[in-house]
């Protein structure tokens, strides 16, 4: 199953999901909005959200992530720019620049919520490309 559709599935359906809330933040300028997936693609020159000017910006999605079990799941980042996701209040993966060629260890969730915060910096010149992948391996 590829990357992407594991975690479309995870986030979607049964027995994982999570409503994420998005903060975007572009020099003085924020906005909040509720997001489905941790996902994004700005070109140079637009704006990462429509309230925001086109520039540099970080967003970061929180969440809390709803097992129905308890899953051992790896975590990776797709994209450009600079990300670190946190599980319970802990740092478990970082990258920065061209995103994709490190996973987490692996982690043991244990069933019922648990607190996740993604952070993203988009590159210098306001490009950016992220998505969020994680499966469950035995």
């Amino acid at each position: 199953m590829s990357r992407l559709l594991a975690l479309t599935l995870l986030l979607t359906a049964s027995p994982a999901h999570a409503d994420l809330t998005a903060t975007f933040t572009s020099g003085d300028q924020t906005h909040i909005r509720q997001v489905r997936l941790p996902a994004l693609y700005v070109e140079k020159g637009q704006p990462a959200s429509s309230s925001l000017a086109p520039g540099p910006f970080t967003v970061t999605w929180k969440a809390n992530l709803a097992l129905a079990e308890r899953s051992r799941l790896y975590f990776g980042f797709e994209g450009s720019g600079k990300s670190t996701l946190k599980i319970d209040g802990e740092e478990v993966l970082s990258d920065e620049g061209t995103l994709g060629s490190i996973q987490s260890e692996r982690l043991r969730l244990n069933a019922g919520e648990t607190p996740i915060e993604i952070t993203y910096t988009s590159n210098e010149d306001g490009s950016g490309h992220f998505r969020l992948f994680w499966e469950e391996r035995s």
